[in-house]
């Protein structure tokens, strides 16, 4: 573990956490750990500007560009404090396509950083489109959000900003800010559209795959 990680798992161990966690992770949490359950802590302003803290914020923008993600937020890489991060790239927009780019309503998001999110919906109107997550690796589905929701939070310098987010932008928010509560996209899909991507590998390979599962 490098200087900066000790310091920073001394930092997180000193504002009450586990002694058993080790943030930040190089990876996204998934599905079953705890984490990722329990309601994000707020962050006291006070702390954004330490180097500790900003480590934490430049490592968060780093995995999430690492996974190719349109955003992360703290608890998906161990740390249970309300935090996210959302990019939309020039790459992501162009490898939509148009047809997803006009169907979603995709536009490039420069990068934002939201400490201490609100969430206001403007329009109750709802989209329903297929979702994935970086912490439920392989799956996704259908999930209704609101058309168009105002963020308010603070930014990486602890200035209060805001985001009036529609479209997809709105749908990024919306599922950022249910990870700071302990809420995952499995909560809010249509479940009758849950789907594992890699269906058709599994039919094409099931001779030569040994999986675990637990009969009922």
């Amino acid at each position: 573990m490098s200087r900066s990680l000790r310091k920073l798992s001394f930092f997180f161990k000193q504002l009450g956490l586990s002694k058993n966690v080790e943030p930040p992770y190089n990876h996204a949490c998934q599905i079953g750990d705890p984490v990722l359950r329990q309601p994000a802590r707020i962050v006291e302003p006070e702390l954004i500007k330490t180097k500790e803290f900003q480590f934490l914020i430049n490592h968060m923008v780093k995995t999430m560009r690492l996974y190719e993600a349109c955003g992360l937020s703290a608890p998906q890489i161990g740390v249970p404090m309300q935090i996210f991060t959302a990019e939309l790239s020039e790459t992501h927009f162009r490898l939509a396509g148009p047809t997803r780019q006009k169907a979603q309503g995709l536009e490039v998001i420069p990068l934002k950083i939201f400490i201490n999110p609100t969430l206001k919906v403007v329009d109750h109107g709802l989209m329903q489109f297929v979702e994935g997550c970086v912490s439920t690796v392989g799956l996704e589905a259908e999930v209704p959000r609101y058309k168009e929701v105002l963020i308010t939070g603070l930014n990486a310098d602890g200035e209060i900003h805001e985001w009036h987010a529609k479209n997809w932008a709105a749908r990024i928010a919306q599922h950022e800010l249910d990870h700071l509560n302990g809420v995952l996209f499995t909560d809010k899909m249509d479940p009758t559209t849950l789907s594992l991507t890699a269906w058709q590998e599994v039919n094409l390979r099931r001779g030569n795959l040994q999986l675990s599962f637990h009969p009922i």
